[in-house]
């Protein structure tokens, strides 16, 4: 039959002839099959919904709900591709000659896990006394100034100023005991008695400094009638990954340059793990004036801290450590006898032996340093509120070296002070807060201080043991712009001094002890102005 049709058509028949069992191989050989499974690299948990694309064909499937891709394909090589929201895409070539298997863990993308997060920080309470507060672009510009130089940025706010590093805040005519200073939350306790006598504290701890002017006492202690200083680090980091900064400076006068770094980091298998440690130098010589140099004005300072908080959606803890260091050198004309000798020394108008520029620290100097040990915490009490507890421990040794040395032989051969403050300080505070109860907010605490104070050398000051106790209440009351806030404090406290008193060739020790209760109130108004 096939040759009786004419010659054009067996050639069209033999053609579909050949052509018909290629056509059945293809299709056969496109339905290789191509599959895998995609998982988590970390969690190895399946990954649904994931795209998984053919470059070469632009052939597109998704992943089922147990993170199952299936491809059907022909025999060929393949540049296979699977990407999926929050992961590093990967690209993978395939050698498909029969069914083949190729599974993907997948690494999250740190970038975008970081853009989905959502963060959230605890707004600082708007206080009824007057504030001002440095921090961002101009905390950034009193980088390298001791603490009491960078306050002066604040209105209201000055110093007493003992040489060109020794900053004393003053806050309405009021400083030292007057004025109370928080570092991270813990009261900071050194040595106060002498104009010299600046706080002990790096001020590039800080991304904050908050002042507040006017009685605090219900808040911060029955002393703190002057004002209060905020010291407030940035919390520990809440993301993760690690991060750090470098601070270098260098001022002209002096010759002074001071670095100071940082490096924090959260555990991205801990979240809940946080860490930081930051540490500062600085090393200044003399100061110049117009005319002449400043003798024996140099000075040295050496800090570092270190935190390890761990923070959960119900409880945290943290531990915060610190040192500061530090050498400062005295101006020699500063050290007088009497009021002639203050009259001579201000109407000489230059100091008496002159002295080229050096970093040179001679008689007179001092030598401090600030140990701070931080333990606090916070659990939240269910839905009636939150507990949290600070305990903290510090050291401050100060040691005062005199322009000439010790009369007594013992005491000049070993080079030692002549004047050597301890002060040591334990702190413990107990806050809870209630949950709002319609517009109403607040807080109940305790807090107990327990300090003593010696010292070594010719004597100054009597030994002293200081244990103090308060309890206070806090509420506060908010209507639309209106903010009213109330508060009662009670203090108590215990002091025993000890003296060495002689008469005739005599000498004893007289013990004395002291008692205070102090109460305390406030009553304070705000009121935020309408934005319009």
């Amino acid at each position: 039959m096939f040759f009786l049709l004419p010659s054009r058509f067996r050639l069209l028949a033999l053609l579909w002839l050949l052509s018909g069992p290629q056509t059945v191989w293809a299709q056969s050989g496109c339905m290789l099959s191509l599959s895998g499974r995609l998982t988590d690299h970390e969690s190895r948990q399946p990954l649904p919904g994931a795209t998984v694309r053919l470059l070469d064909t632009e052939d597109v499937v998704a992943s089922d709900a147990s993170g199952n891709y299936h491809l059907h394909v022909c025999p060929g090589v393949y540049r296979l591709q699977v990407s999926f929201l929050g992961y590093e895409p990967e690209t993978l070539e395939v050698r498909v000659n029969g069914a083949v298997i190729r599974d993907f863990k997948l690494h999250p993308s740190a970038v975008a896990l970081r853009g989905a997060l959502v963060q959230g920080t605890r707004v600082a309470e708007q206080l009824p006394q007057a504030t001002g507060t440095i921090t961002g672009r101009e905390l950034q510009q009193t980088r390298g100034q001791s603490l009491g130089e960078a306050l002066q940025k604040v209105s209201g706010v000055t110093a007493i100023q003992t040489g060109p590093s020794i900053f004393k805040p003053l806050i309405h005519g009021l400083h030292s005991n007057r004025v109370t200073i928080l570092n991270n939350g813990v009261r900071q306790e050194g040595q106060q008695w002498g104009q010299e006598h600046g706080p002990e504290i790096d001020p590039f701890i800080a991304s904050q400094l908050t002042v507040v002017k006017g009685a605090a006492s219900v808040r911060y202690g029955s002393d703190a009638i002057g004002g209060v200083v905020l010291v407030q680090p940035k919390p520990l980091r809440d993301s993760a990954g690690t991060g750090a900064e470098l601070h270098l400076l260098g001022m002209s006068n002096n010759g002074m340059g001071a670095i100071s770094g940082m490096v924090e980091g959260n555990a991205h298998r801990l979240p809940a793990l946080s860490w930081r440690v930051q540490g500062t130098a600085k090393r200044a010589g003399t100061a110049r004036a117009p005319e002449y140099v400043i003798p024996n004005s140099a000075f040295a300072e050496y800090d570092f801290s270190g935190a390890v908080g761990w923070r959960k959606a119900t409880y945290g803890a943290e531990v915060f450590v610190s040192q500061f260091n530090t050498k400062l050198g005295i101006l020699p004309d500063s050290h007088l006898g009497n009021q002639g000798d203050f009259d001579t020394a201000v109407g000489r108008g230059r100091p008496l032996v002159p002295q080229d520029f050096s970093y040179d620290i001679e008689r007179p100097y001092q030598q401090v340093r600030h140990d701070l040990l931080k333990l606090s915490g916070f659990v939240r009490t269910g839905t009636a509120g939150r507990l949290t507890t600070t305990l903290a421990h510090q050291t401050d040794v100060r040691d005062e070296y005199d322009r000439y040395r010790p009369r007594n032989d013992n005491r000049a051969r070993l080079d030692r002070p002549e004047l050597s403050y301890t002060n040591r300080t334990t702190t413990a505070d107990l806050v809870w807060e209630h949950k709002p109860l319609g517009n109403l907010t607040g807080s109940v605490g305790l807090s107990g201080t327990y300090q003593s104070n010696r010292y070594d050398g010719r004597p100054f000051i009597p030994f002293y043991t200081n244990k103090v106790g308060g309890i206070f209440l806090i509420e506060r009351w908010r209507h639309k712009q209106w903010q009213l806030e109330a508060g009662l404090r009670l203090d108590r406290r215990d002091l025993e001094t000890q003296r060495a008193i002689g008469n005739s060739g005599n000498f004893y020790v007289a013990t004395d002890q002291f008692q205070y209760t102090t109460p305390a109130a406030s009553l304070g108004a705000f009121l935020r102005p309408i934005r319009t």
